[in-house]
């Protein structure tokens, strides 16, 4: 059996400090360096438990900010799609090409802009062309 004279019965609740217990289990002997050893090892896989547990969180926050971002530049894109088609008809898998392939949000919004005032799909293209060579 194996006690540890270190605190009053008053202070039991208390944490022991570190190095009272290491002390307490060096004068146990070879069982408590073994009970040392278990400890220690108990702290390593708390400790990696924790670190899983945070890397997890992290993941799946970095996941949904991504995932959020990703549904932000589709709808832009969407959006500019949708408005092409409304304002000057059918639109050609070319230009759906072009729109999609842009990922930046502040050229879409530009490309938002000249889809809801260019004349023609061509006048439209030429924007495209112009500001995706830019970024």
């Amino acid at each position: 059996m194996f006690t540890v004279n270190c605190c009053s019965t008053s202070d039991a609740t208390e944490r022991v400090k570190r190095e009272d217990l290491e002390e307490a289990l060096l004068r146990q002997g070879a069982e408590g360096e073994r009970l040392m050893a278990t400890i220690a090892q108990e702290y390593i896989q708390e400790g990696i438990q924790l670190g899983i547990k945070q890397g997890i969180e992290q993941g799946i926050e970095q996941g949904i900010e991504q995932g959020m971002e990703q549904g932000r530049i589709q709808n832009l894109q969407d959006n500019i799609l949708d408005l092409l088609d409304i304002r000057l008809g059918v639109v050609s898998e070319a230009v759906e090409e072009g729109v999609t392939a842009v990922t930046d949000a502040a050229i879409l919004r530009q490309l938002h802009r000249e889809a809801a005032t260019a004349a023609t799909i061509e006048a439209f293209m030429d924007k495209l062309s112009l500001l995706s060579s830019t970024s």
